[in-house]
């Protein structure tokens, strides 16, 4: 599988008793796709702000952290593995916020 896109990520970290959002991986590999009409009414999400993406196995991104892509800013929903051979890889659930 292709990775074309670049992202950033961000955590949500304890800082002085405060939970915040830090820098967490920059310039990680991705693949990001806008989600079709079918997924979009399966997962009950916006058509406009749903995307899936698609990261290399290994990848160190978990559900809450935020994804920023081509200037904006997504919230992971989900994360899951597929390891299938040589295409083995994460898909996420994204959503723009």
């Amino acid at each position: 599988m292709k990775f074309f896109h670049s992202i950033d990520v961000e955590r949500l970290t304890q800082s002085s008793g405060q939970s915040v959002y830090s820098s967490w991986l920059t310039d990680a590999e991705a693949f990001v796709q806008p989600l079709d009409t079918e997924s979009t009414e399966s997962l009950g999400e916006s058509f406009s702000k749903g995307s899936f993406m698609y990261l290399p196995i290994g990848t160190d991104v978990q559900e809450g952290d935020r994804v920023t892509f081509d200037g904006d800013v997504y919230k992971v929903k989900g994360i899951k593995p597929y390891k299938y051979g040589n295409l083995a890889h994460q898909k996420a659930l994204i959503e723009q916020l």
